[in-house]
C-alpha cells in the first residue's frame, strides 16, 4: 500500500506568540519533539479534496499565493509585525496541507522555517489502495461478484437514519419495503452518535454536490472494513481506505458501538433470504458478465475482475473504481438494488453506463483537447445544475457512456425490446438530466455503428467528437 500522510492544520481564532526556532529547539525533549524544522522548506497542498490532485509549495510560494490571490480554495493570511511569522488559515475544516515521508507521531506541532512557522495537527491520510494476492486472483479472474457486505449494509443502514437522507442533496433514498423496514427496526436509534457523527459531517460539508462526493467517498471506505459475526469491525484484507481523505476510521468505536446497541447482526441475519433473492435478481438484469465480454470486444482496455456491490436502501446513487495490484486489474462497480418492477432493460443501463466508464474514459482523456474544441460551450449541450459535470470533457464522456448502451441493447436484447428502450434512455437523459442534445447524438453513434458494427470504441469516439464539433 502507497501512503500520502498529511497533516490537517488547526483553524486558529487568534494569534498565537511566535517562538524564536532557538527557543523552540532549545527546550527539553518532551516538547522538542513537538516541533519540527524543515530541512527543505517544501510540502504539497491537496486541492479540492481528491488526494490525487497535489500542489507542491514551499514559504517563498506562499507569500506569491497572498500577495496575488486572496480568495483561493486554501486561504493564507500573513500575520506582520515584530513577530513576522505565517497564520495558514482554512478555508473550511477540510484543507489539508500534506507532507510527504512523515513520520511523528503527535497530534499537534509547530513547523518552522527560518522566522515563519505555522501551527498545524496530524493526521494521516492514505491513498486508496489494494493488496491482491495471489490466491485471490485466482478465485476472481474473469469472474463477477455480487454482493451485499455485512458492514456496507451497516454503513447504509446509518446513512439512511442520517438528516442526510431526508435533504435535498441530489441522492435519492428509495421508499421500498426494505427501506421502511430499515427505518421502523433502527428507529430508537436515530440519535445514536454514529448518526450524529454522521449528520455533522454532512452539516460540515457545505453545498449538494460536495454532500454528495461525501457519500460516494464514505460508501467506499465502508469496503475498508468487514465485521464479524460477533459485531468486531476489522480491516480488509484486500481494500484499504477506498474512502481516501473521506474515511470512517475516526467514527469506527461509535459504528460498532451502533452495531451491538441495535443488534444489527440480527437484522442483517434475519434479511439474509432477502439479500440473496436482490442478488440474484441483480444477476438476471443486469448480467454483468455479458456487458463485460461485449465492452472487451470492442476495446484494447482489460479488466481481470468484477465486483458489483449493492444495497437496497440507495437508489439511483452509482459509481464506478477501479484499482490494479499485482498484475491484476479489477473494476468495482456501487450501484442500488433492483426496484420492484424492474425490467433487464431499464435496471440493466444502470449498471452498464457505470462499467462502460473504464473503457470510455481512457479514451476521451486521450482526446481531451478535441473535445474541448468540440464542445467549447457546454450550455449547449448541458443544463447545469451540478459541478460534476463543469467540463467538456466530463459531459461528452457522459454522452459517449449513455449512447454506448444504446449500441449494446442493438446486439443483445430482442429487436422488439430495443426501440422502445431507446425511447425512454433519451428522455430520461434530455428530460431527467438535462444533457440536451442526447437525441442527435444517441441517434448519430446507433446509425454509425449500424453501417460499420466492426469499429472499435475508439473510432466511434473519434467519429463523435468529429460530428460533435460539426454541430457548431
Amino acid at each position: 500500500m502507497r501512503l500520502l500522510k498529511s497533516i490537517m492544520i488547526v483553524t486558529l481564532s487568534g494569534l498565537i506568540p511566535f517562538l524564536q526556532p532557538e527557543q523552540v529547539f532549545g527546550q527539553s525533549s518532551s516538547i522538542v519533539s513537538n516541533y519540527f524544522r524543515l530541512s527543505t522548506p517544501n510540502f504539497d497542498v491537496i486541492l479540492e479534496g481528491d488526494v490525487n490532485q497535489v500542489q507542491k509549495l514551499n514559504f517563498s510560494q506562499l507569500k506569491v499565493m497572498l500577495e496575488q490571490s486572496g480568495e483561493e480554495h486554501l486561504k493564507w493570511n500573513l500575520v506582520s509585525g515584530n513577530n513576522r511569522r505565517f497564520l495558514m488559515k482554512l478555508a473550511d475544516s477540510q484543507d489539508t496541507l500534506s507532507l510527504k515521508s512523515w513520520d511523528i507521531p503527535f497530534d499537534q506541532l509547530f513547523i518552522v522555517y527560518g522566522s515563519d512557522s505555522v501551527t498545524i495537527r496530524l493526521r494521516e491520510v492514505a491513498q486508496p489502495g489494494v493488496i491482491y494476492s495471489d490466491t485471490y486472483i485466482e478465485n476472481r479472474r474473469g469472474r463477477v461478484l455480487i454482493e451485499i457486505p455485512m458492514f456496507y449494509e451497516l454503513v447504509n443502514v446509518l446513512f439512511a437514519l442520517s438528516e442526510y437522507a431526508g435533504s435535498e442533496s441530489g441522492l435519492e433514498f428509495r421508499n421500498s419495503d426494505y427501506f421502511q423496514k430499515v427505518r421502523e427496526y433502527f428507529s430508537s436509534y436515530k440519535s445514536h452518535k454514529a448518526v450524529e457523527h454522521l449528520n455533522l459531517m454532512f452539516a460540515n460539508s457545505s453545498g449538494p454536490d460536495n454532500k454528495n462526493r461525501l457519500y460516494y467517498n464514505l460508501r467506499a471506505d465502508a469496503l475498508s472494513y468487514k465485521m464479524t459475526e460477533k459485531g468486531e469491525v476489522k480491516e480488509s484484507e484486500v481494500f484499504q481506505n477506498l474512502g481516501g481523505r473521506y474515511q470512517l476510521s475516526s467514527l469506527l468505536p461509535v459504528i460498532q458501538s451502533f452495531a451491538v446497541e441495535s443488534s444489527f447482526i440480527d437484522f442483517y441475519k434475519s434479511n439474509l433470504p432477502y439479500y440473496e433473492k436482490t442478488i440474484d435478481l441483480t444477476a438476471a438484469l443486469a448480467k454483468p458478465l455479458q456487458m463485460w465480454k461485449w465492452l472487451e470486444g470492442k476495446s484494447e482496455e482489460k479488466i481481470d475482475g468484477v465486483r458489483v456491490i449493492i444495497t437496497s436502501i440507495t437508489n439511483g446513487i452509482h459509481n464506478i473504481k477501479t484499482y490494479k495490484d499485482n498484475g491484476f486489474t479489477e473494476v468495482l462497480l456501487f450501484i442500488s438494488s433492483p426496484l420492484k418492477g424492474a425490467d433487464e432493460g431499464g435496471y440493466g443501463r444502470s449498471l452498464f453506463t457505470e462499467l462502460d466508464h473504464f473503457y470510455v474514459n481512457p479514451l476521451g482523456i486521450k482526446q481531451k483537447d478535441a473535445i474541448s474544441e468540440a464542445m467549447p460551450d457546454i450550455s449547449l449541450w448541458f443544463l447545469r445544475g451540478t459541478s460534476l459535470y463543469d467540463s467538456s470533457l466530463q459531459v461528452f464522456l457522459e454522452y459517449m457512456t449513455w449512447g454506448l448502451f444504446s449500441l449494446y441493447t442493438q446486439d443483445q436484447l430482442p429487436i422488439n425490446q430495443v426501440q422502445a428502450l431507446r425511447q425512454r434512455v433519451v428522455s430520461f437523459m434530455v428530460n431527467n438530466r438535462g444533457f440536451l442534445k442526447f437525441e442527435a447524438f444517441e441517434n448519430q453513434l446507433v446509425d454509425l455503428y449500424q453501417r460499420f458494427p466492426e469499429m472499435n470504441l475508439e473510432q466511434m469516439v473519434s467519429k463523435m467528437i468529429k460530428w460533435t464539433k460539426e454541430q457548431h
